[in-house]
Protein backbone atom coordinates (compact mmCIF):
# COMPACT_ATOMS: atom_id res chain seq x y z
CA UNK A 1 0.00 0.00 0.00
CA UNK A 2 1.69 3.69 -0.91
CA UNK A 3 2.37 6.30 1.38
CA UNK A 4 -0.34 8.74 1.76
CA UNK A 5 2.11 11.72 0.37
CA UNK A 6 4.49 11.62 -2.35
CA UNK A 7 8.15 11.72 -1.50
CA UNK A 8 8.54 15.18 -2.40
CA UNK A 9 5.94 16.47 0.26
CA UNK A 10 7.84 14.04 2.63
CA UNK A 11 10.97 15.63 1.46
CA UNK A 12 10.00 19.32 2.13
CA UNK A 13 8.43 17.98 5.34
CA UNK A 14 11.45 16.87 6.59
CA UNK A 15 12.98 20.11 6.09
CA UNK A 16 10.67 21.98 8.66
CA UNK A 17 12.08 19.00 11.61
CA UNK A 18 14.94 21.25 11.76
CA UNK A 19 13.32 24.80 11.24
CA UNK A 20 10.37 25.49 13.94
CA UNK A 21 9.76 28.59 11.90
CA UNK A 22 8.19 26.08 9.59
CA UNK A 23 6.08 24.11 11.40
CA UNK A 24 2.94 25.01 10.17
CA UNK A 25 3.38 23.14 7.31
CA UNK A 26 2.87 20.02 9.66
CA UNK A 27 -0.56 21.09 10.01
CA UNK A 28 -1.65 21.22 6.15
CA UNK A 29 0.44 17.84 5.27
CA UNK A 30 -1.67 16.15 8.43
CA UNK A 31 -4.64 17.89 6.97
CA UNK A 32 -4.13 16.24 3.45
CA UNK A 33 -3.85 13.03 4.78
CA UNK A 34 -7.41 13.15 5.99
CA UNK A 35 -8.10 13.48 1.78
CA UNK A 36 -5.44 10.88 0.71
CA UNK A 37 -6.87 8.04 3.53
CA UNK A 38 -10.51 5.76 3.49
CA UNK A 39 -12.02 5.44 6.85
CA UNK A 40 -12.57 2.06 6.35
CA UNK A 41 -8.00 1.61 7.02
CA UNK A 42 -7.76 4.45 9.67
CA UNK A 43 -8.17 1.88 12.83
CA UNK A 44 -6.47 -0.65 11.71
CA UNK A 45 -3.41 1.24 10.70
CA UNK A 46 -3.24 3.28 13.88
CA UNK A 47 -2.61 0.32 15.67
CA UNK A 48 -0.25 -1.56 12.79
CA UNK A 49 1.44 2.17 12.72
CA UNK A 50 2.29 1.93 16.87
CA UNK A 51 3.25 -1.30 16.54
CA UNK A 52 5.71 -0.23 13.98
CA UNK A 53 7.03 2.44 16.44
CA UNK A 54 7.72 -0.06 19.27
CA UNK A 55 4.07 -0.18 20.99
CA UNK A 56 4.91 3.95 22.47
CA UNK A 57 1.82 3.78 24.45
CA UNK A 58 2.13 -0.01 26.39
CA UNK A 59 2.94 2.22 29.26
CA UNK A 60 0.24 4.15 28.91
CA UNK A 61 -1.91 4.74 31.86
CA UNK A 62 -4.84 7.08 32.09
CA UNK A 63 -8.48 8.32 30.79
CA UNK A 64 -10.09 8.20 27.18
CA UNK A 65 -12.98 11.20 27.34
CA UNK A 66 -15.49 10.74 24.32
CA UNK A 67 -18.69 12.38 24.39
CA UNK A 68 -20.38 14.89 21.42
CA UNK A 69 -19.13 18.51 23.88
CA UNK A 70 -17.25 19.32 27.14
CA UNK A 71 -14.65 16.87 26.23
CA UNK A 72 -12.48 19.34 26.15
CA UNK A 73 -12.78 21.30 29.03
CA UNK A 74 -13.08 18.42 31.19
CA UNK A 75 -9.69 17.22 30.32
CA UNK A 76 -8.32 20.48 30.95
CA UNK A 77 -10.07 20.00 34.42
CA UNK A 78 -9.03 16.14 34.82
CA UNK A 79 -5.05 17.30 33.99
CA UNK A 80 -4.58 19.34 36.89
CA UNK A 81 -6.25 17.19 39.26
CA UNK A 82 -4.00 15.02 38.31
CA UNK A 83 -1.30 17.59 38.46
CA UNK A 84 -2.48 17.88 42.14
CA UNK A 85 -1.40 14.53 43.18
CA UNK A 86 2.14 15.69 42.04
CA UNK A 87 2.52 13.49 39.32
CA UNK A 88 3.21 14.57 35.44
CA UNK A 89 0.78 14.07 33.13
CA UNK A 90 0.52 13.98 29.32
CA UNK A 91 -2.56 15.43 27.05
CA UNK A 92 -3.69 15.07 24.49
CA UNK A 93 -6.68 17.98 23.18
CA UNK A 94 -8.32 18.03 19.88
CA UNK A 95 -8.45 20.02 17.85
CA UNK A 96 -5.57 22.71 18.18
CA UNK A 97 -6.44 26.50 18.07
CA UNK A 98 -2.98 27.64 16.57
CA UNK A 99 -0.46 24.82 15.96
CA UNK A 100 -0.50 21.35 16.01
CA UNK A 101 1.89 21.01 18.83
CA UNK A 102 -1.25 22.29 21.13
CA UNK A 103 -2.12 18.29 21.22
CA UNK A 104 0.55 17.05 22.95
CA UNK A 105 0.72 18.69 26.25
CA UNK A 106 2.81 18.00 29.64
CA UNK A 107 0.91 19.48 33.19
CA UNK A 108 -0.87 21.52 30.74
CA UNK A 109 1.68 23.30 28.84
CA UNK A 110 1.99 22.55 24.70
CA UNK A 111 5.66 20.90 23.94
CA UNK A 112 7.84 23.14 22.31
CA UNK A 113 8.19 22.83 18.43
CA UNK A 114 11.27 21.32 18.40
CA UNK A 115 10.06 18.47 20.12
CA UNK A 116 6.90 18.23 18.12
CA UNK A 117 8.76 17.94 15.33
CA UNK A 118 11.10 15.11 16.62
CA UNK A 119 8.16 13.26 17.53
CA UNK A 120 6.08 13.45 14.33
CA UNK A 121 9.51 13.20 12.31
CA UNK A 122 9.70 9.52 14.09
CA UNK A 123 6.18 8.57 13.59
CA UNK A 124 6.20 10.06 9.38
CA UNK A 125 9.28 8.06 9.16
CA UNK A 126 7.30 5.21 10.28
CA UNK A 127 4.46 5.77 7.89
CA UNK A 128 6.47 5.99 5.17
CA UNK A 129 8.73 3.00 5.81
CA UNK A 130 6.19 0.58 5.96
CA UNK A 131 3.17 2.00 3.59
CA UNK A 132 0.88 2.86 6.14
CA UNK A 133 -2.09 5.43 5.39
CA UNK A 134 -3.22 7.34 7.99
CA UNK A 135 -5.50 9.90 9.11
CA UNK A 136 -4.51 12.95 10.73
CA UNK A 137 -6.15 11.65 14.11
CA UNK A 138 -3.74 9.17 13.94
CA UNK A 139 -0.99 10.95 13.08
CA UNK A 140 -1.41 13.19 16.29
CA UNK A 141 -1.97 10.16 18.50
CA UNK A 142 1.08 8.39 17.69
CA UNK A 143 3.11 11.69 17.76
CA UNK A 144 1.71 12.15 21.28
CA UNK A 145 2.10 8.51 22.25
CA UNK A 146 6.38 9.08 21.01
CA UNK A 147 6.89 12.41 22.93
CA UNK A 148 5.21 11.11 25.52
CA UNK A 149 7.45 7.53 25.84
CA UNK A 150 10.58 10.03 25.05
CA UNK A 151 9.79 12.08 28.02
CA UNK A 152 9.18 9.49 30.20
CA UNK A 153 5.59 10.51 31.04
CA UNK A 154 3.25 7.19 31.88
CA UNK A 155 -0.12 9.03 32.48
CA UNK A 156 -2.29 10.36 30.00
CA UNK A 157 -5.44 12.09 29.38
CA UNK A 158 -6.55 11.88 25.75
CA UNK A 159 -9.81 13.61 24.17
CA UNK A 160 -11.33 11.52 21.44
CA UNK A 161 -11.74 13.34 18.00
CA UNK A 162 -14.36 11.41 16.37
CA UNK A 163 -16.66 8.36 18.01
CA UNK A 164 -15.24 6.39 20.44
CA UNK A 165 -14.06 3.25 18.93
CA UNK A 166 -13.10 4.63 15.99
CA UNK A 167 -11.17 7.34 17.60
CA UNK A 168 -7.47 6.89 16.97
CA UNK A 169 -6.79 8.15 20.54
CA UNK A 170 -8.74 4.97 21.64
CA UNK A 171 -5.95 2.80 20.18
CA UNK A 172 -3.60 3.83 23.09
CA UNK A 173 -5.65 1.36 25.27
CA UNK A 174 -6.39 3.59 28.50
CA UNK A 175 -8.52 1.95 30.87
CA UNK A 176 -10.59 5.00 32.41
CA UNK A 177 -13.21 5.93 29.88
CA UNK A 178 -15.12 9.09 30.24
CA UNK A 179 -18.08 10.30 28.15
CA UNK A 180 -19.48 13.92 29.10
CA UNK A 181 -22.84 13.63 27.23
CA UNK A 182 -24.28 12.72 23.83
CA UNK A 183 -26.34 14.65 20.79
CA UNK A 184 -26.33 14.78 17.28
CA UNK A 185 -22.84 14.99 16.08
CA UNK A 186 -20.58 13.57 12.89
CA UNK A 187 -23.67 12.16 11.76
CA UNK A 188 -22.38 10.93 8.49
CA UNK A 189 -20.16 8.64 10.49
CA UNK A 190 -21.74 7.70 13.47
CA UNK A 191 -25.04 7.60 12.71
CA UNK A 192 -28.14 9.68 12.08
CA UNK A 193 -29.79 9.23 15.52
CA UNK A 194 -28.86 9.64 19.00
CA UNK A 195 -29.02 6.14 20.08
CA UNK A 196 -26.38 5.26 17.11
CA UNK A 197 -24.49 7.50 18.41
CA UNK A 198 -23.89 6.51 21.75
CA UNK A 199 -23.29 3.07 20.78
CA UNK A 200 -20.60 3.98 18.58
CA UNK A 201 -19.06 6.46 21.48
CA UNK A 202 -19.38 3.67 23.77
CA UNK A 203 -18.16 1.20 21.94
CA UNK A 204 -15.23 2.50 22.89
CA UNK A 205 -15.11 0.99 26.58
CA UNK A 206 -13.37 -2.53 26.75
CA UNK A 207 -13.54 -5.69 29.19
CA UNK A 208 -12.25 -4.79 32.71
CA UNK A 209 -12.43 -0.86 31.95
CA UNK A 210 -13.83 2.13 33.87
CA UNK A 211 -16.33 3.93 32.36
CA UNK A 212 -17.63 7.19 34.02
CA UNK A 213 -20.56 8.35 32.37
CA UNK A 214 -21.76 11.97 32.36
CA UNK A 215 -25.44 12.63 32.17
CA UNK A 216 -27.16 11.74 29.46
CA UNK A 217 -30.34 11.99 27.75
CA UNK A 218 -32.74 9.00 27.88
CA UNK A 219 -31.86 7.61 24.73
CA UNK A 220 -28.24 8.08 24.93
CA UNK A 221 -28.72 6.50 28.72
CA UNK A 222 -30.25 3.51 26.85
CA UNK A 223 -27.73 2.70 24.63
CA UNK A 224 -25.22 3.08 26.99
CA UNK A 225 -26.77 0.45 29.19
CA UNK A 226 -26.93 -2.06 26.43
CA UNK A 227 -23.39 -1.67 24.88
CA UNK A 228 -21.79 -1.45 28.07
CA UNK A 229 -24.04 -5.26 29.13
CA UNK A 230 -21.95 -6.98 26.29
CA UNK A 231 -18.70 -5.90 28.02
CA UNK A 232 -17.11 -7.98 30.96
CA UNK A 233 -15.46 -6.88 34.85
CA UNK A 234 -16.77 -2.92 34.17
CA UNK A 235 -16.87 -0.96 36.87
CA UNK A 236 -19.33 2.18 35.88
CA UNK A 237 -19.79 5.24 37.72
CA UNK A 238 -23.12 7.23 36.67
CA UNK A 239 -23.62 11.34 36.78
CA UNK A 240 -26.59 11.53 39.51
CA UNK A 241 -26.26 7.93 40.27
CA UNK A 242 -22.87 6.97 42.08
CA UNK A 243 -21.80 10.66 41.53
CA UNK A 244 -22.77 14.07 42.96
CA UNK A 245 -22.35 17.24 42.74
CA UNK A 246 -23.60 20.90 44.47
CA UNK A 247 -22.48 23.94 43.45
CA UNK A 248 -22.61 27.31 44.94
CA UNK A 249 -21.54 30.93 44.09
CA UNK A 250 -18.64 32.18 46.76
CA UNK A 251 -17.28 35.78 46.35
CA UNK A 252 -14.70 36.55 44.31
CA UNK A 253 -11.07 35.59 43.88
CA UNK A 254 -9.49 38.70 44.04
CA UNK A 255 -7.21 37.99 41.24
CA UNK A 256 -6.97 40.52 38.10
CA UNK A 257 -9.36 39.99 35.35
CA UNK A 258 -11.61 38.21 38.23
CA UNK A 259 -15.21 39.20 36.41
CA UNK A 260 -17.63 37.97 39.16
CA UNK A 261 -18.00 35.53 41.72
CA UNK A 262 -16.15 32.33 41.76
CA UNK A 263 -18.30 29.16 41.21
CA UNK A 264 -17.49 26.35 44.25
CA UNK A 265 -18.40 22.48 43.57
CA UNK A 266 -18.47 19.90 45.92
CA UNK A 267 -18.05 16.23 44.43
CA UNK A 268 -19.16 12.97 45.92
CA UNK A 269 -17.87 9.73 43.85
CA UNK A 270 -18.31 6.11 45.39
CA UNK A 271 -14.47 6.63 46.13
CA UNK A 272 -14.26 10.49 48.19
CA UNK A 273 -15.59 13.50 48.78
CA UNK A 274 -14.24 16.58 47.10
CA UNK A 275 -15.52 19.83 49.13
CA UNK A 276 -14.58 23.53 47.99
CA UNK A 277 -13.23 22.94 44.50
CA UNK A 278 -13.07 26.50 42.63
CA UNK A 279 -14.46 25.80 38.97
CA UNK A 280 -13.21 28.93 36.98
CA UNK A 281 -14.26 28.26 33.48
CA UNK A 282 -17.77 29.52 32.72
CA UNK A 283 -21.40 28.44 32.21
CA UNK A 284 -23.12 25.81 34.43
CA UNK A 285 -22.25 23.22 32.19
CA UNK A 286 -18.55 23.35 33.34
CA UNK A 287 -19.99 22.47 36.52
CA UNK A 288 -20.62 19.21 35.39
CA UNK A 289 -17.84 19.20 33.60
CA UNK A 290 -15.60 18.95 36.57
CA UNK A 291 -17.81 16.92 38.70
CA UNK A 292 -17.01 14.59 36.15
CA UNK A 293 -13.25 15.54 35.52
CA UNK A 294 -12.95 14.57 39.12
CA UNK A 295 -14.55 11.02 39.26
CA UNK A 296 -12.62 10.30 36.18
CA UNK A 297 -9.26 11.04 38.63
CA UNK A 298 -11.08 9.08 41.23
CA UNK A 299 -11.59 5.95 38.95
CA UNK A 300 -7.45 6.41 38.63
CA UNK A 301 -6.62 6.52 42.05
CA UNK A 302 -9.23 3.47 42.62
CA UNK A 303 -6.70 1.71 39.77
CA UNK A 304 -3.76 2.70 41.53
CA UNK A 305 -1.96 4.38 38.79
CA UNK A 306 -2.10 8.20 41.09
CA UNK A 307 -2.24 8.63 44.85
CA UNK A 308 -5.24 11.18 46.11
CA UNK A 309 -4.51 14.20 45.58
CA UNK A 310 -3.12 16.82 48.28
CA UNK A 311 -7.13 19.11 48.64
CA UNK A 312 -5.14 22.60 48.77
CA UNK A 313 -3.11 21.97 45.99
CA UNK A 314 -5.89 20.43 43.82
CA UNK A 315 -8.30 23.24 44.95
CA UNK A 316 -5.29 25.84 43.60
CA UNK A 317 -4.49 23.81 40.34
CA UNK A 318 -8.34 23.68 39.60
CA UNK A 319 -8.47 27.96 40.63
CA UNK A 320 -5.79 28.18 37.84
CA UNK A 321 -7.52 25.82 34.83
CA UNK A 322 -7.65 27.64 31.15
CA UNK A 323 -9.57 26.64 28.14
CA UNK A 324 -8.94 29.50 25.57
CA UNK A 325 -11.40 30.66 23.24
CA UNK A 326 -14.24 28.36 24.55
CA UNK A 327 -16.88 30.68 26.21
CA UNK A 328 -13.47 32.68 27.39
CA UNK A 329 -14.08 36.39 28.66
CA UNK A 330 -11.02 38.89 27.63
CA UNK A 331 -11.06 42.45 28.17
CA UNK A 332 -10.66 44.70 25.48
CA UNK A 333 -9.74 48.59 25.52
CA UNK A 334 -11.42 50.90 23.15
CA UNK A 335 -10.68 54.62 23.29
CA UNK A 336 -9.77 54.68 26.87
CA UNK A 337 -12.50 52.71 28.36
CA UNK A 338 -12.52 48.74 29.23
CA UNK A 339 -15.15 46.27 28.61
CA UNK A 340 -15.40 42.40 29.42
CA UNK A 341 -17.01 40.83 26.33
CA UNK A 342 -16.97 36.99 25.21
CA UNK A 343 -14.55 35.62 22.40
CA UNK A 344 -16.76 36.04 19.36
CA UNK A 345 -14.32 37.79 17.48
CA UNK A 346 -10.76 37.26 18.87
CA UNK A 347 -7.01 36.93 18.49
CA UNK A 348 -5.59 33.57 20.41
CA UNK A 349 -3.02 35.21 22.49
CA UNK A 350 0.39 33.29 22.40
CA UNK A 351 1.11 29.82 23.32
CA UNK A 352 3.69 30.33 26.44
CA UNK A 353 6.82 29.10 25.45
CA UNK A 354 9.08 26.97 28.09
CA UNK A 355 12.22 25.42 28.21
CA UNK A 356 12.67 21.70 28.70
CA UNK A 357 15.57 19.88 29.55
Amino acid sequence: MRSVLPNRDHQATAATHSSPVALSDLHTLCARTQDSCQQSVRQANVSRLLAALGRPERGLRGMLVVGTNGKGSTCALAVSAVAATGAQVGSMPSPHLQEPRERIRIDGVPVTRAEYAAAFSEVWQAIERYGLPVLAQGVFAASAAVHLRRAGVALAVAEAGVGGSRAAAAELGLEVKVVTGIGLDHTRLLGASVSEITQAKVAAARDGDHVVLGRLVPEAATAAERVLKQRAGLSVWRMDHEIHYTARAAGHTGHAGDHGPVTLIDVSTPRAVHRDLPCPLSGAHQHHNLALAIAAVDAMAERGHIREPDGELLRARLAATRWPGRLELIETRLDGWTAGRAASCWTAPPIPKVSRP
